[in-house]
């Protein structure tokens, strides 16, 4: 390590997923064009993976755990996204750092972070305050420089769409129940049309329960379904929405806040950090509470009509470099494959130890 040059590092992305929907994978990507090593842990017949498959013992596979020896043998550099497979596949990895690139601020997050920094030699954050959080916990066993903050890339058009500001609450994203907590959003829609009936609902997005979601609002008439769009048309939308709506229980920091932030959205967004803003004009209310999400709409922060600033692709991927180039290797830990793990009882210890897991 001492004879390679830092900001040359060989990179290799270790998802436990290849890039499928969702902000962390347009990050991946963005890495992927940057002639970046991407690797889903787990097999995909139409992405290229490692290999491990969810149903075997990992320490029967003896062709994936071939793979990730010899092709972290090969980088200078692993990323573990929010550090899933770090512990497990430790006594494989022989790159010289091994980061965990945190994405999501999970309900145990001291627990998950003090559990995985055993295995790493640092973390890249992408929320400021998740950072400091980290510094703090690991201030006896990790250098400062060592936990890093990558500001998230937007790429908007060169001259925003001209759309008419409507009196609209717009959601985007998965439409899935677990961490994005799309559940609540029969509840939202039913306290809107008592407390503010000229107010709608739009959303832009998909998911398994879009459905299910679609049939239990399909009577009131404030809500829309939208078709997903792309590139222009997807700003012409964000340019017409007053609010956008987040209903997670848990988030890093969403591409789509940003993005709404700079298409001139308030965002109504859950109190992730004790009332902190994170610098952003955001209107907060307390996680789950749909009736002060609600009650929230009377309150209307000034937002500039669109930001002087922001990351662009090329300034995210330089500053993932250099941040990189800050860390230096630590003394970490390494396990041996336990023999009986599977990637469903892996998982559920994973859920179970950052809180991710649904509640019952």
């Amino acid at each position: 390590m001492t004879t390679k040059r830092k900001d040359n590092y060989r990179i290799l992305h270790l998802p436990k997923y290849p890039a499928r929907q969702g902000g962390m994978d347009e990050l991946l990507r963005l890495h992927a064009a940057n002639q970046e090593s991407i690797y889903g842990l787990l097999c995909h017949k139409n992405f290229r993976s490692v290999g491990f498959r969810t149903k075997i013992p990992f320490f029967l596979q003896h062709s994936a755990l071939r793979r990730i020896k010899q092709l972290s043998t090969d980088h200078d550099v692993t990323i573990y996204y929010n550090c899933w497979g770090a512990d497990l596949f430790s006594s494989h990895d022989k790159a010289s750092l091994r980061i965990g690139y945190i994405h999501n601020h999970f309900p145990k997050f001291e627990e998950y972070i003090k559990h995985y920094a055993k295995f790493l030699d640092g973390f890249l954050t992408v929320n400021p305050v998740t950072n400091i959080q980290i510094r703090r916990l690991l201030k006896d066993s990790h250098p400062e420089q060592n936990i890093q903050t990558i500001p998230l890339p937007i790429n908007p058009p060169i001259k925003m769409p001209k759309a008419t500001r409507k009196n609209i609450v717009g959601l985007v994203g998965r439409v899935i129940y677990e961490q994005k907590r799309f559940d609540r959003l029969p509840e939202f829609a039913s306290l809107l049309k008592q407390k503010f009936p000229e107010i709608k609902v739009e959303i832009l997005g998909d998911g398994p329960l879009k459905n299910q979601i679609s049939a239990a609002l399909k009577h009131n008439k404030q809500v829309a379904f939208l078709p997903w769009t792309e590139g222009l048309d997807y700003w012409k939308t964000l340019a017409r929405w007053k609010y956008i709506l987040f209903l997670s229980d848990y988030e890093g920091l969403p591409i789509s806040l940003l993005e709404a932030l700079y298409a001139g959205c308030t965002p109504i967004y859950p109190d992730f950090h004790d009332g902190h803003r994170q610098g952003l004009p955001l209107l907060l209310y307390p996680i789950g509470d749909m009736n002060a999400a609600v009650n929230s709409l009377q309150i209307e922060p000034r937002l500039p009509s669109t930001p002087d600033t922001f990351t662009t692709t090329q300034d995210y991927l330089r500053s993932f470099t250099k941040s990189l180039s800050k860390i230096s290797a630590n003394e970490k830990s390494t396990i041996p494959l336990v023999l009986s793990s599977q990637t469903m009882s892996y998982n559920r210890r994973y859920k179970k130890l950052n809180g991710s897991a649904p509640k019952s």
